[in-house]
């Protein structure tokens, strides 16, 4: 291969690489503002508005257990940050049932 040949062709090669770069900034771009393109207005005000899915209060019984700090006053537990008693057999950084 001759210079002037592997000089054009690297040159070519930076050419795509930033056209693909800026084809992809651009994509970026444009599907932040797609948001919910293929619902109609009034199906997206009934889902801005729609009720939470009835699993949720059973959801809203589910604790992460944080941890237990043993010292000679006894045993602190944590549940979700506050200070709170934990079901039998719970490891720290499980999620614990506090219905049981």
């Amino acid at each position: 291969m001759c210079r002037r040949h592997l000089k054009s062709s690297t040159h070519n090669l930076n050419k795509a690489k930033y056209s693909v770069l800026l084809l992809l900034c651009w994509a970026m771009s444009v599907q932040a503002d797609w948001g919910r393109l293929f619902y109609t207005p009034e199906q997206r005000q009934q889902l801005q508005t729609s009720a939470p899915v009835a699993a949720m209060p059973a959801a809203q019984q589910l604790r992460r257990f944080n941890g237990e700090l043993i010292g000679p006053r006894g045993k602190v537990q944590w549940l979700d940050g506050k200070i709170a008693s934990v079901p039998a057999g719970a490891k720290p950084g499980s999620v614990v049932d506090v219905r049981k």
